[in-house]
């Protein structure tokens, strides 16, 4: 596991959760999302629908999510940029964990 970032975890999860008995991280080093389908709720909000792969298991998930803005770029960074913040629940049984 290269990053995590937790609000307020127990002491020691953090060393225990790319171990065997959560991630197993040495087995699976990645985790990875494609989106298939985005939907516009009202305003801002969005929903995100797509594969979440984890532990090595691929299941369809759904995220509720909120454009946070962006920019087109300009001369000196011309790669425009955009941001979204998602949130969304899985069970960690579906996907062998």
């Amino acid at each position: 596991m290269r990053s995590l970032v937790l609000s307020s975890p127990p002491e020691g999860f953090l060393d225990t959760l790319p171990g065997p008995q959560w991630l197993d991280t040495a087995q699976y080093p990645q985790i990875s999302f494609r989106s298939t389908g985005v939907e516009t709720v009202a305003g801002r909000a969005l929903r995100i629908t797509g594969d979440l792969t984890l532990h090595g298991v691929t299941k369809p998930v759904v995220f509720d999510a909120t454009f946070n803005g962006g920019y087109a770029g300009h001369p000196l960074d011309p790669h425009g940029r955009i941001g979204f913040s998602a949130r969304g629940m899985f069970k960690r049984s579906d996907f062998g964990i």
